[in-house]
């Protein structure tokens, strides 16, 4: 017959408690840093781009081409590298939140099947004690 506590369980729930919360910790800190380094990323680009800006339009001035179809094209082709390079910024940032999500929804599957596991290993303790006190019933003259 097995006694009604077993410390090991306890030990079994902190431990993997822990593990959740460290990983919940590290989950938050990656999130943090995606998120930082992506705004860090995206102004950067529109830095570069301001930058870069300036001297494109002044080369196509300096030419008499400042109101020409082609300074447009240019300009609209220019733009639309920039959008291009900022989707490309906030696709590879989504990307990586949603891995980190799946992480984070892992670790708290694994926390919930080890703690199904420890209620699975109590009920069959409970059952099995269960099961030996009935089989001393016709001993101790108690009847259910």
């Amino acid at each position: 017959m097995s006694s009604f506590y077993n410390p090991n369980y306890d030990l079994q729930e902190a431990a993997a408690r822990r593990r959740r919360e460290t990983a919940r910790r590290s989950y938050e800190f990656d999130v943090s840093n995606i998120g930082r380094k992506s705004q860090q990323s995206i102004t950067e680009m529109n830095r570069q781009y301001r930058q870069g800006l300036e001297p494109r339009a002044t080369g196509f001035t300096r030419r008499g081409l400042g109101r020409s179809g082609l300074f447009r094209r240019a300009m609209s082709q220019y733009a639309a590298d920039q959008q291009r390079g900022l989707q490309d910024i906030t696709q590879a940032t989504s990307e990586r939140l949603a891995g980190l999500r799946l992480q984070e929804q892992q670790s708290a599957q694994e926390l919930q099947d080890v703690l199904d596991s420890i209620a699975r290993a109590k009920a069959q303790e409970i059952y099995a004690s269960a099961s030996t006190l009935r089989s001393f019933q016709p001993f101790t003259g108690l009847y259910s």
